[in-house]
């Protein structure tokens, strides 16, 4: 009966168990036609790579969420996470319909396939190792001693561990210990940014109190702020807790590597809704936290150009390389804000932004507890009281505020840079340089001769009176009378000779005499 069993059991061993799903495989592909084959092996592709694809976008994800929640700024974090835990859930449900639309298309049936037939040799290779496990049957039957008692089965000696005696079980264990472990920190948990808090009136009491509740914490001033660094992350929350129960501003540091991307996309039309662009670059795996049209800073009128802000990740860098949006083609260019300071459009103080703001929100135009935005005032007031400096003229925003904060002074009284201050000379060694400078500190210093200054003989200073001073009508008439002597010279030659003969007398009626005795 036992031989039996044997044939039956290697009889069906030497069926393969692919015979009847090949069967099956060869009947379904008389159903298509060799173009559809080659297409569902497409489609069959394209599916097993989008799959893929979102596994490690779901992966790398869930990693960033269990980060975000691990952070110190968790609580101010909060719209990130759940924004973040939305894609997650999006991505899912996408996961889903890919692999119920990708088992459709399952098996290839295409024969000789390049890209499925090495899977098909592996599935096959693994279920044939099945079967030969299974159908091996052992030369000689293994012996397996029983303990009826206990019902116990004992191993094999090759598979028995052998017992060791420790020689060293006696002796005693000599405690190692590190002089330099007081120096090792205890904790690898990165420390808090700092929380910048607002200067008012009472900002020592309320150091006062943080002292006291969180020793450790470090205070320093700051641009008009008070810089205070929590000695860890449940401090750090508890001081953010302390400053809105007292309602004090402040203001907090988000990690570089934490802040959004910001870029604009240019060459789009002016009229397109930002919401477009938006559902068109989530579509295309982006995380998108807004979209806006930037506008002209004095009109207002919008520009055709869009600012686009993205959560930081490793796929969110690959966005510079987009060229095409919305059936358009495009340029994609880094957001460059405003030179100047940065002004919070929430409490409209200075140096942070309204996203790390924890301050009393102020308008602009009326200084109540609500955002410019949503005030009643639409239209340009006449006379606007600015709620910074309290004077009336003009708002928080304008540069010319004496609260709003100017450029720093260039430094003065420089030390100009002495150019040739080590220039180094040419074709002379060190060594002769060296022995130049001992031979002139071994010679005395000689006396120096200064030459005797001569003095300069002093200006001819003549003695101007009025009637020496030409006044300008005497000026034309002396031009004049020296244009008709030039005339006079020009038409009679012999006039030039007798000038040139009365130059060399020396004495004015020398002078006379001479021109009358040669006329």
């Amino acid at each position: 009966m036992s031989g039996g069993v044997s044939e039956e059991l290697s009889r069906n061993c030497a069926i393969p168990n692919e015979v009847e799903s090949m069967e099956t495989q060869t009947s379904l592909a008389h159903n298509f036609t060799l173009e559809q084959l080659q297409e569902r092996c497409r489609l069959h592709t394209q599916l097993t790579a989008r799959q893929m694809f979102l596994e490690r976008e779901l992966a790398f994800n869930c990693g960033e969420v269990v980060t975000l929640k691990e952070s110190p700024q968790v609580e101010i974090l909060g719209e990130l996470i759940s924004l973040k835990e939305s894609e997650i859930t999006r991505k899912q449900g996408l996961l889903a319909n890919i692999i119920g639309e990708k088992h459709s298309y399952y098996p290839c049936l295409l024969e000789r396939c390049a890209i499925h037939v090495n899977l098909q040799n592996q599935n096959k290779r693994g279920a044939d190792s099945q079967n030969n496990s299974a159908c091996s049957s052992p030369n000689k039957p293994k012996i397996v001693k029983t303990n009826d008692s206990q019902n116990f089965v004992t191993p094999s000696k090759k598979h028995t561990a052998k017992i060791t005696q420790d020689k060293f079980q006696s002796t005693s264990q000599i405690k190692l210990t590190n002089a330099f472990d007081g120096l090792t920190e205890s904790s690898d948990e990165p420390k808090p940014l700092p929380i910048n808090i607002r200067i008012t009136d009472n900002y020592n009491l309320i150091l006062q109190e943080i002292n006291r509740k969180f020793p450790g914490t470090e205070n320093k001033h700051s641009n008009g702020y008070i810089r205070t660094s929590a000695k860890n992350s449940d401090d750090y929350r508890e001081i953010i807790k302390l400053l809105k129960d007292k309602k004090q501003d402040y203001y907090i540091m988000i990690p570089r590597d934490e802040r959004p991307i910001k870029i604009v996309i240019k060459d789009l039309p002016i009229n397109t809704d930002p919401q477009l662009i938006k559902t068109e670059l989530e579509e295309i795996n982006y995380v998108v936290n807004r979209v806006t049209q930037l506008k002209q800073i004095r009109t207002k009128k919008p520009l055709p150009m869009f600012l686009v802000e993205l959560t930081r990740s490793p796929n969110a860098e690959k966005i510079f390389n987009l060229q095409y949006l919305l059936n358009l083609k495009i340029k994609i260019e880094n957001f460059q804000k405003r030179p100047g300071y940065t002004q919070c459009w929430n409490c409209h103080h200075f140096h942070h932004s309204s996203a790390t703001c924890g301050g009393a929100t102020r308008c602009l135009k009326c200084g109540n507890n609500h955002r410019t935005t949503e005030c009643e005032i639409k239209q340009k007031m006449e006379n606007p009281k600015c709620i910074n400096c309290g004077k009336l003229g003009h708002v928080a925003s304008w540069r010319g505020c004496e609260k709003f904060p100017k450029p720093r002074p260039p430094a003065t009284n420089r030390q100009p840079p002495t150019t040739f201050a080590h220039r180094t000379t040419d074709n002379r060694t060190f060594a002769q340089t060296l022995a130049q400078n001992n031979q002139q500190q071994s010679t005395p210093p000689q006396p120096f001769n200064f030459p005797a200054l001569q003095q300069m003989a002093p200006l001819l200073q003549t003695p101007s009176t009025q009637s020496d001073e030409l006044t300008i009508p005497e000026t034309l008439e002396l031009l004049k009378t020296l244009n008709d002597l030039r005339v006079a010279l020009t038409q009679n030659p012999s006039l030039l000779a007798i000038l040139r003969n009365i130059k060399h007398c020396k004495t004015p009626n020398e002078m006379i005499e001479k021109l009358l005795t040669t006329t």
